[in-house]
């Protein structure tokens, strides 16, 4: 079975990797792979992703959520040319390394007839993709959370000026 497979380590904790993960209203603002996701987290429900693969037009798929365990683990899995033509699971997993680290694996998995369709030039510009979103993520989670303690230290340094 094709898949491709990524790591990235963000400097922030995984409740805040998870928080904008499941910010689907956000993936506009942020995300340069999957440009919109829309519906609820909940397993077995129907979302709408539109994916862009560069160069290629962006995509729509309708993929049913089948996991979703709080900060750890989230996937959907949607059909390309039908069901039993190409299916792909979209998968994403949390491991906290410390309180302020976190480790994203991210990826797809591909089944049906047509999967040896999916060569290395297909994988690659999806991992290329996924790769992207990542250090996107990275970039959007890392910032805020610099933002937050940044405002958290501010009354503090203040006040032991004073």
């Amino acid at each position: 079975m094709p898949k491709v497979e990524t790591e990235i380590t963000i400097a922030a904790s995984c409740t805040s990797v998870w928080k904008l993960l499941l910010d689907f209203r956000s993936y506009p603002s942020w995300n340069p792979y999957i440009i919109s996701l829309e519906g609820v987290p909940t397993v077995g429900s129907r979302l709408k992703a539109r994916f862009h693969l560069t160069p290629l037009p962006p995509v729509t798929i309708e993929p049913t959520v089948v996991y979703n365990t709080p900060e750890r683990y989230f996937s959907w899995r949607g059909a390309i040319l039908g069901s039993l033509l190409l299916t792909g699971e979209h998968y994403f997993e949390l491991q906290p390394l410390t309180p302020q680290r976190c480790l994203l694996r991210h990826g797809e998995r591909f089944i049906g007839l047509t999967n040896t369709l999916l060569g290395p030039p297909s994988a690659k510009l999806i991992g290329i993709g996924i790769r992207r979103m990542n250090e996107a993520l990275k970039t959007q989670v890392e910032t805020k959370q610099g933002i937050t303690q940044a405002a958290t230290a501010t009354p503090t340094a203040a006040a032991s000026r004073h």
